[in-house]
């Protein structure tokens, strides 16, 4: 059984049973008070079905001895229902009285039809996501690891040329100080962004001092106010810029290359400079390619499958 076959039966059961535990203490604590009178050993085992002709035999019809225990409003024995609420009765006689065959039978018969059940429902609903792009997670990401490279690779790809691209339209602001050790690490990733994809790189100082060692030494502007307009609260802090002069927050603290990247698209997104629809071809998800040659996007749950070919 896979993992997540596994992993979607064991939460079947315990769906089954969740409730029974409750329900059986309700039920005890209402008849102790209502018959407190009668002591301690007031309280009569409950008569529970034989079910394991039943489970034998799911198509039997119930016979009268069980017809004759249940009650209009009692659901149809073995259904999910029955099991909430009945389940820890029998787990509690066989536990109780372990020696009693029949009692043991009936518990792990009931224990092995949930078991059944849970996986039959695993199976019915993996069917149902394979039938349906939309719930298939494969339509949006390959679960095969040369799969998951290939999109990988593609994204990385749309990623690198939108960031060339971006640095024909947009600068960077880089606010730091000379004696914070954050700034220090920040600086060699914020060059690499100059190097690799163009980007013009203001560096402002809020000490009015440098990054020795770093490209940022004598290269940098004091701060005349830019921070308190941006609400500047950490460092170091990168900023996007438009031609126009509009700013748009990138990170104010310490990341990484990668995540700088991703971040870049997102506040050129939110300027305006991309659309929603190439920020999502840098995202390694849905990036299969439509029948008429484009990139298919995210999968809507409107759109119609499984029609027959005329």
């Amino acid at each position: 059984m896979s993992i997540k076959l596994k992993a979607i039966t064991t939460l079947v059961i315990a769906t089954f049973a969740f409730s029974s535990s409750a329900d059986e203490n309700k039920t005890l604590s209402k008849k102790y008070i209502e018959n407190q009178e009668k002591g301690w050993f007031w309280y009569n085992e409950e008569k529970l079905l034989d079910v394991t002709e039943l489970i034998k035999d799911p198509n039997k019809n119930i016979d009268k001895e069980i017809k004759s225990q249940l009650n209009k409003n009692s659901p149809k024995p073995l259904s999910a229902k029955w099991i909430r609420e009945n389940y820890q009765k029998y787990l509690d006689a066989a536990q109780d009285d372990p020696h009693n065959l029949q009692k043991m039978k009936n518990y792990l018969y009931i224990e092995k039809y949930m078991t059944d059940k849970a996986t039959e429902f695993g199976y019915a609903r993996i069917s149902a996501v394979y039938g349906d792009p939309y719930l298939d997670s494969v339509a949006s990401r390959p679960t095969a690891n040369f799969g998951m490279q290939l999109m990988n690779k593609s994204a990385t790809l749309h990623k690198n040329a939108i960031m060339e691209e971006l640095s024909k339209q947009a600068g960077i602001f880089f606010f730091f100080r000379s004696d914070d050790q954050m700034s220090y690490a920040q600086a060699p990733i914020v060059e690499l962004l100059q190097k690799k994809y163009g980007f013009t790189i203001k560096a402002i100082s809020m000490d009015n001092k440098g990054l020795s060692g770093t490209i940022f030494a004598n290269n940098f502007l004091n701060d005349k106010g830019q921070a308190k307009q941006l609400n500047l609260i950490r460092l170091p802090a990168l900023y996007l810029i438009d031609r126009a002069g509009n700013v748009e927050v990138i990170v104010q603290g310490l990341d990484s290359f990668d995540n700088i990247i991703t971040r870049i698209i997102d506040s050129a997104k939110r300027m305006g400079i991309l659309t929603e629809e190439i920020q999502q071809m840098t995202r390694p998800s849905n990036l299969y390619k439509t029948p008429d040659g484009k990139v298919g996007g995210i999968i809507a749950p409107t759109m119609k499958f499984n029609e027959k070919i005329k």
